[in-house]
């Protein structure tokens, strides 16, 4: 699990930068593992990781988006 502590610093540019591609390649790598786990599973529970998957596609385009406002992508 991933924890959240303490004050927020505010980052410098490089350092954002490596931290938002690291959450996009983060966010990209467990899209993967989840599309792969529900072809192993049927109907309803199938279903629930595919709209897992599109939610991920989604915050990854988010980021995407970000990185190119920043002007970082």
């Amino acid at each position: 699990m991933h924890g959240h502590h303490g004050e927020h610093k505010k980052l410098e540019a490089k350092e954002l930068a490596i931290l938002l591609r690291h959450m996009l390649e983060h966010n990209k790598s467990h899209s993967e593992e989840l599309h792969h786990i529900a072809h192993g599973l049927e109907d309803e529970k199938e279903a629930l990781l595919h709209d897992a998957v599109l939610l991920y596609e989604e915050a990854d385009r988010k980021l995407e988006e970000a990185l190119k406002q920043l002007g970082m992508l």
